[in-house]
């Protein structure tokens, strides 16, 4: 036996929006971005893509992406607004003093702690922080760094956008048979399929979502 020396394919956007259109009857296996029909199908396909992953993400069936993210500090500033891209800060931080090496843990504090502060102008190097979650998510420092640095905190972020057809998703692969069969089901309702067959595919979807969430290597903290 020969083992393929190629790992197991990484879906694009457009490859799985095809698919999709294929599995809800839309395309037959002939036909694919060369299809008269496919620039205004397949822009529906990623609208509902997109759509589909941020609800998702938002009940906490996909799991959070996580990174770390800078933030410069300015000497006598205590408040960040992060970007809009953050959903969460979690865990220590780490604070570093401009042509410093060594680092500075920063521990998160509740707003019940943060507000119990009597003194929120004491400065110094920042020793807590708190994230309050708003339309964007400002960050609190405290004490008050008296010098520039680098704060370098853990964050989850929102996913990647799923708009360009010749990325592929920021996703592990194991979604993929979730992704093609939930857009399946997008896409014969809004292109007026039998409800039976509406309802099938979203039964199957719903199965493939439940398969790989239990395999899903990712947790939130």
């Amino acid at each position: 036996m020969t083992v393929s020396d190629t790992l197991v394919q990484e879906f694009d956007v457009d490859t799985l929006c095809r698919r999709s259109m294929q599995l809800a009857g839309l395309l037959d296996a002939t036909q694919g971005t060369d299809s008269p029909a496919w620039t205004a199908r397949s822009s529906m396909a990623r609208d509902f893509l997109e759509a589909e992953i941020e609800h998702w993400q938002t009940l906490g069936i996909l799991q959070r992406a996580r990174d770390f993210y800078e933030v410069d500090i300015t000497g006598g500033t205590a408040t960040y607004d992060l970007p809009a891209s953050t959903l969460d800060v979690f865990g220590v931080a780490m604070f570093k003093l401009d042509g410093e090496d060594t680092e500075i843990p920063v521990e998160p504090m509740s707003q019940d702690e943060y507000q119990r502060l009597t003194d929120k102008t004491t400065a110094g190097n920042p020793r807590q922080y708190y994230a309050h979650r708003a339309a964007t998510i400002t960050l609190y420092l405290w004490t008050v760094p008296d010098d520039d640095g680098t704060l370098t905190l853990q964050r989850h972020r929102l996913l990647t956008t799923a708009r360009e057809g010749s990325k592929t998703l920021d996703l592990e692969r194991h979604w993929n048979e979730a992704i093609m069969w939930s857009l399946a089901h997008k896409l014969s309702v809004a292109s007026g399929i039998s409800i039976d067959r509406c309802r099938y595919m979203q039964q199957q979807g719903q199965a493939a979502v439940a398969r790989a969430k239990s395999v899903s290597t990712t947790d939130f903290a």
